[in-house]
């Protein structure tokens, strides 16, 4: 038999199918690691679980005690009078994932970048280390809404304690110092099409239409039809004539068109709301499909003055030839939170503008994810103060992009604790003047600026940092601190093999 140079896997408890040396087998490790070290982690996200279920279990009682409350009491007998349904603690039922099972799976879900598409769930299906570690603990693999549903469970909090386990783990084990710290943002595009006047007129009064058939599920008088299906086919075709036409001039002509028939339909909606108004309030509706009611309600009348507020806009700008600003404009039909980011020269996109802070060794120390196009500058001291509450460490220097730049930023900085500090460009420059600005500690911090932009590059095509599939404020602010902690995951796996460490000048000195 001829040599060979390939090491072969021992076989361990799986005879025919030895399981490969993959890195998601390290990834789930790392979690595992992270989880024995610091419990408080699994006993977050138990608490975490547990809010869920008593949020769930609180609805079926009120409607357990108002079906009790519709039943008449025997003849003779008064009915008691009811306290408020209050949920007992949680005991029995169906088994619930385990902590180290979610912990496991939320780095494994965003490795895959999802769980919900058919390719990721193919892969998750197929891989024999998600089977590895799921058949070391006598368990089965979930249904991936399970898995979706019990990583989205888990807590603001509990994401910033897992990224907090993560510094003191590597500031531990020796793999940062945390000494450095230099902070940057970045644009993320949200899950929504691009947004013109026209399709988000149509889609949103589609929307109410839909919606306002719908309320007759719950016993209450759907939304006359009349004239609104004509109508929404007409708006249809004329938003695509505005979208291919080539002179400004036929734009405004379909436009003016467009604006009297949406016109007709806001006032139909108005009409059919007010004459429903306070009805959704008086429906007699167990607890659980109230609640649906009213979601559903207060969409449509979010939905309802959205549309108002587009078209007077579009009026003011396409007849009138008015420019606007891009404050207060609604961007979105599926995502109300996201916002018009602009940065320097790049091409604007509809999303998020999340903070990262970066350490020497390139760990993500703290993220913040803003509302709006929040400017640099305001975000500069919450975002250290963030990795400082992370790491523990005060840095000795600081490197910021000229976005961050003011004197203000600089004395709270100083009083902090960080001496040296810089900010790259004009207004840098100017602001700390020539002498401290070409000093050799900040020069070597803004060579080390690049940095960063690796760390984006990295975060954007190996994370999809830059594209979110959830959608609000809050579900995107989740997913943007788990792909940092599953970043943070991968970063540290390679530091223990020494890939990426940086070097002090007495290692250099010694090498």
């Amino acid at each position: 038999m001829a040599a060979t140079t390939v090491e072969l896997p021992l076989p361990g408890g799986n005879l025919f199918l030895p399981v490969p040396s993959a890195f998601l087998g390290e990834l789930i490790g790392e979690a595992g690691e992270l989880g024995f070290r610091f419990p408080e982690i699994y006993e977050a996200i138990t608490a975490d679980q547990d809010r869920a279920g008593m949020a769930k279990k609180q609805l079926r009682c009120e409607k357990k005690a108002w079906l009790e409350r519709g039943t008449p009491a025997l003849p003779g007998l008064e009915p008691e009078v009811a306290e408020p349904p209050k949920a007992t603690p949680l005991h029995g039922g169906r088994p619930r994932m385990l902590p180290e099972t979610v912990l496991a799976f939320l780095a494994i879900s965003h490795y895959f970048h999802s769980v919900y598409s058919a390719e990721s769930a193919e892969r998750l299906l197929d891989s024999m280390s998600v089977y590895s570690f799921l058949l070391g603990r006598g368990l089965g693999m979930p249904a991936m809404h399970t898995v979706g549903d019990n990583v989205n469970l888990i807590g603001e909090e509990t994401r910033q304690l897992i990224l907090r386990c993560q510094m003191q783990l590597a500031f531990v084990e020796g793999l940062d110092e945390f000494d450095e710290i230099c902070g940057d943002s970045t644009s993320c595009a949200a899950n929504t099409r691009h947004p013109t006047d026209s399709g988000l007129m149509h889609r949103l009064l589609d929307r109410i239409y839909r919606s306002g058939q719908d309320l007759a599920t719950f016993g209450l008088p759907a939304f006359r039809e009349f004239r609104t299906g004509e109508w929404l086919a007409t708006l249809r075709s004329l938003d695509f004539s505005i979208n291919v036409a080539k002179t400004a001039k036929e734009r405004k002509k379909l436009y003016r068109k467009y604006l009297k028939i949406s016109e007709k339909l806001i006032f139909r909606f108005g009409e059919e709301a007010g004459r429903i108004c306070g009805l959704p309030e008086t429906a007699l509706l167990d607890p659980i499909r109230r609640a649906r009611l009213g979601r559903l309600w207060d969409r449509t009348i979010c939905d309802l003055t959205d549309v108002c507020h587009i078209h007077v806009r579009c009026e003011e700008r396409v007849l009138e030839g008015k420019k606007l600003k891009g404050t207060h404009r609604v961007l979105s039909t599926a995502d109300r939170a996201a916002s018009w980011i602009a940065k320097g020269d790049r091409v604007p996109v509809v999303g998020y503008k999340p903070q990262l802070a970066r350490s020497p060794n390139g760990l993500v120390t703290a993220v913040l994810v803003p509302e709006g196009n929040a400017a640099d500058s305001a975000m500069l001291m919450p975002l250290v103060s963030g990795a400082v509450a992370n790491t523990g460490v005060v840095p000795r220097v600081g490197s910021f992009d000229d976005g961050y730049t003011s004197a203000d930023n600089l004395r709270k900085l100083n009083e902090f604790g960080i001496p040296d500090v810089s900010f790259s460009g004009a207004k840098g420059l100017r602001l700390l003047g020539e002498e401290v600005y070409n000093g050799e500690t900040l020069k070597e911090a803004r060579r080390n600026r690049s940095a960063v932009e690796s760390l984006m590059f990295s975060l954007k095509h190996c994370h999809e940092f830059g594209q979110l599939r959830r959608r609000g404020m809050e579900a995107v602010r989740a997913e943007l601190t788990d792909k940092t902690i599953v970043y943070n995951f991968c970063r540290i796996i390679m530091l223990r093999k020494g890939v990426g460490i940086r070097k002090t000048e007495e290692q250099e000195e010694a090498a």
